[in-house]
């Protein structure tokens, strides 16, 4: 059986539909909202979350910084934190209180800093000094680390993440912009 080159055209055409909509790349097509785990276990959406704890969350720095790269996608990658340009050795703040959960060297995010409270990551990187080690309990404000730029980075900045655990059980990274305060 020989196809017509429209028939040809119309086949690619319902295979890339297919693929948008298997993607979930199109708006067209409704997305529910993604669910995570409150404090106390209920399901929030990601709104609900952020306005529970509004005013909480403490800036990671001693000053408010230029955001050199938001949240969000980032050439074809995806940017999952913010980028706050600071100097070297700039005071880090734990935005809350809570357990680090680690302290280390991690890949291209050079030294690291995890601190949990709940269903609640708060993540500092590129760090130039950990100044807390894993298992230790931090206060909102305290001094954690400096500014650095280890791993993968071209210039001093902190990458700061908020992670929400969600109801599969995965903490997915989400904006910071919609904790901090403005």
């Amino acid at each position: 059986m020989i196809l017509k080159r429209s028939n040809l055209y119309k086949i690619y055409f319902i295979i890339l539909i297919a693929q948008v909509i298997v993607s979930g790349g199109c708006s067209l097509f409704y997305k529910p909202p993604e669910l995570f785990l409150g404090e106390n276990g209920e399901e929030l959406t990601l709104e609900s979350f952020a306005r529970g704890i509004r005013g909480e969350v403490l800036y990671p720095l001693s000053s408010t910084a230029k955001i050199n790269s938001p949240f969000g996608k980032r050439w074809a990658n995806f940017h999952e934190g913010i980028d706050l340009k600071a100097d070297l050795g700039a005071p880090i703040l734990s935005s809350i209180s809570g357990k680090v959960v680690f302290s280390g060297v991690y890949g291209s995010y050079g030294k690291m800093l995890v601190i949990r409270r709940g269903n609640l990551l708060t993540v500092y990187a590129h760090c130039s000094k950990l100044l807390v080690i894993k298992g230790a309990f931090v206060r909102r404000g305290e001094k954690i680390a400096e500014v650095g730029k280890t791993g993968r980075a071209s210039g001093y900045h902190l990458h700061f993440e908020i992670r929400l655990l969600n109801k599969s059980g995965r903490f997915v990274a989400v904006d910071p912009e919609l904790f901090l305060p403005s």
